[in-house]
């Protein structure tokens, strides 16, 4: 890495930090640097940071940005914010349709945490809109959605379905015109992670937020900040938006009166969904990255886990690393047993990656066709075609 890619980082990191901060932040150490704008503005859209970038470039005119830059960070968002804003409306308007039916709904993620962490819908990129059902209540929604112009992202066969939603957390509708995608979930979290918060705990601690002068239910601040720090875990904290999010959260608490309290009660909840390790390193990033003001015992406790070192120093070498790279940096497989402290919470994800070797994909039916009576063969097919990939790559 050179150092003129290491200043690009700085300022990224620098204009991901909770907003507060990014106003209060000394721009003197990198004004006199080269820096390449380009890079930025390509690596923003990838992290999904261009509207916190734009904040933070209106806060700090004292660079000099080429203006074509400028104009296409303007252009990027707006189009997110007309974006944000009709899939804003069109949560609404299911939102109201389920409550219409007298089905339990909470959405999350989104133009909620927007709205929660920002007071605005503009300064948080979003694709999808993310909704909690009841597991009982899947099948009338997906009605009601078909009915509402949806079309299911998969088509199963009803066995298959039923498998598919014993085994997934989630499952996609998107908009006839394609203008927008709806993730039901059931869970929060794929079973594989062995991650999950009891259905009593989410929907009885839920609280109301108000969007567009209407108040919708959405998770409370400990069991989404929880869930925040699992989800981007599972996902190897690919985005930077994520870490963001943690640090705006972190930003909020530190002002309440209560922080040591709040702290206290977060890490309790994520002890008896043994997630710590998980938390403690959303906790970490968001500090040594973003600077968020994470209690000094709690930052001491986090850094005393070696795991959370581990994890977060893979975590920070695949950040920048182009998409193609990455799997040979982060080491998926190791990378998600280190993110559990439990034996029995590896298992499931164990499980899983020996029925991924073991099962035959698309991909090696694709690579050779076998006939039914024969099948069991593909366990052999897969090493086949690993080496065909691997000897091809080296071959060119």
């Amino acid at each position: 890495m050179t150092a003129s890619v290491r200043n690009e980082h700085q300022l990224l990191f620098a204009s991901s930090q909770a907003l507060h901060q990014i106003d209060q932040w000394d721009s003197i150490s990198l004004l006199e640097t080269q820096i390449d704008w380009q890079y930025i503005y390509s690596q923003a859209i990838q992290h999904r940071t261009v509207p916190l970038l734009q904040y933070f470039l209106k806060k700090h005119p004292e660079f000099q940005v080429p203006e074509k830059i400028t104009t296409a960070i303007d252009q990027y968002v707006h189009r997110q914010a007309l974006a944000n804003i009709f899939q804003t409306n069109e949560l609404l308007r299911i939102l109201t349709r389920l409550e219409s039916e007298h089905i339990d709904a909470i959405p999350f993620k989104g133009p909620v945490l927007g709205m929660h962490l920002y007071g605005q819908l503009s300064y948080r990129a979003f694709g999808d809109l993310d909704i909690l059902i009841h597991r009982e209540d899947f099948f009338k929604v997906k009605e009601i959605l078909i009915e509402m112009g949806y079309l299911p992202f998969r088509t199963l066969s009803k066995k298959k379905e039923a498998a598919f939603l014993d085994t997934q957390m989630g499952y996609e509708f998107v908009r006839n015109d394609e203008r927008c995608v709806i993730e039901i979930h059931w869970s929060l979290l794929s079973r594989v992670h062995a991650f999950s918060i009891p259905d009593n705990d989410l929907w009885n601690s839920k609280k109301a937020l108000k969007i567009q002068n209407k108040l919708i239910p959405t998770l409370d601040d400990k069991h989404l900040f929880i869930y925040l720090c699992a989800h981007g875990t599972k996902s190897f904290w690919a985005r930077l938006r994520w870490i963001s999010d943690i640090a705006e959260m972190i930003s909020l608490q530190s002002k309440g009166p209560e922080v040591s309290s709040w702290w206290s009660a977060v890490l309790q909840l994520a002890a008896s969904y043994n997630s710590v390790r998980m938390v403690h390193l959303g906790i970490y990033l968001a500090h040594e990255l973003l600077n968020a003001p994470v209690p000094r015992e709690i930052l001491k406790e986090a850094s005393e886990d070696k795991n959370v070192l581990f994890l977060f120093n893979r975590v920070t070498n695949a950040l920048f690393v182009p998409p193609e790279k990455k799997k040979s940096v982060l080491k998926p497989i190791s990378f998600h047993l280190s993110m559990r402290e439990r034996f029995k919470d590896k298992k499931p994800y164990i499980s899983h990656v020996i029925k991924l070797w073991f099962f035959p994909s698309k991909k090696d039916e694709a690579f050779v066709k076998l006939p039914s009576q024969l099948s069991f063969l593909y366990v052999l097919v897969k090493p086949l075609r690993i080496a065909s990939r691997v000897l091809s790559k080296k071959a060119r």
